[in-house]
């Protein structure tokens, strides 16, 4: 028995080393693409992380990092009319192995770029940092993290979260069951989930942000934009600069409205649900302020 345990024993370690090496990759491709007149790159993988970074040559610089390395896995790479198309290559079919296959591509986008990037994936994380371009990212079961970027932005996940920071331009957002986070925005958001909470702070355009069964936060020291915020179970924390002028209504139901300016606010009579008001010194609003939710509360506080 002991012999037959120990032998079990030194079969699992052999085969967690095998499964080990099995999940290495190595770089097994890389490719320089000229970019002369290129208005648009698009970029297609399945089950593999893709990170976009900005490069340091003239020419759009693909890495490809693989466990196992053949040429009919590399990915096509085809540059017609304007635009560069990547493709992921064949990929294997293995109906019992102890190592799976596993793959990852990394992009190196030159800084003198300007044109649009589109990324698609699934099951595989997507991370853009400090390129130039407006930017189109699609993924599912993972998370997309989308930061320094001088362009409009255009996110969408299935059952991941989205992360966007530093953005010089609009932000459009959409995930089911992920959470979503806006920050440091120079323009207009728009998120929008389900089942996940949205925390939202500086963002100087217009702002909306919807989800369900879940919290929204808001915090922006700077307010160029109308706010809507709505959920449903869920709760709405708003902070807002104090010399604001806006027209505020906000509306729950088993839930309460607390505001750093209650005495503002009145209810109509046939309808003790909504708490409205206009906030400032003038006749005439320049923004306004819509918060709803149900079964859950709203609180809406000065930063300053």
């Amino acid at each position: 028995m002991k012999k037959l345990f120990l032998t079990a024993v030194f079969a699992l370690i052999g085969l967690s080393a095998y499964c080990g090496a099995a999940f290495e990759m190595d770089l097994v491709n890389e490719q320089n693409i000229a970019l002369d007149g290129i208005h648009n790159i698009s970029i297609s993988y399945n089950n593999e992380n893709v990170t976009i970074l900005k490069g340091n040559t003239s020419s759009l610089v693909l890495k490809e990092y693989m466990s196992e390395d053949k040429v009919d896995y590399y990915a096509d790479v085809r540059s017609t009319d304007g635009n560069v198309r990547i493709e992921s290559g064949r990929r294997p079919h293995k109906i019992i192995s102890f190592g799976d296959f596993r793959a990852k591509a990394e992009l190196y986008v030159p800084e003198s770029y300007t044109g649009s990037l589109s990324v698609r994936t699934s099951n595989g994380r997507v991370v853009i940092d400090s390129v130039n371009g407006d930017i189109n990212a699609e993924t599912s079961n993972a998370k997309i993290e989308i930061k320094n970027i001088d362009g409009i932005i255009d996110a969408r996940t299935i059952n991941g979260s989205i992360v966007i920071d530093s953005i010089n331009g609009n932000v459009g957002v959409k995930a089911s069951h992920g959470s979503v986070e806006l920050k440091n925005i120079d323009g207009a958001a728009d998120a929008r989930t389900d089942n996940g909470s949205i925390v939202i702070d500086s963002v100087n355009g217009n702002i909306r942000a919807e989800t369900s069964n879940a919290k929204i936060t808001c915090s922006t020291a700077e307010v160029l934009g109308d706010i809507t915020l709505i959920t449903n179970n869920g709760s709405i924390d708003l902070d807002i600069p104090r010399d604001l002028f806006f027209q505020f209504s906000a509306r729950t139901i088993n839930g309460r409205v607390r505001t750093s300016f209650d005495n503002n606010l009145s209810r109509p009579v046939n309808d003790d649900h909504l708490y409205r008001g206009i906030i400032g010194p003038e006749n005439n609003p320049n923004m306004k302020i819509d918060l709803e939710t149900s079964n859950g509360s709203i609180s809406v506080d000065w930063i300053n």
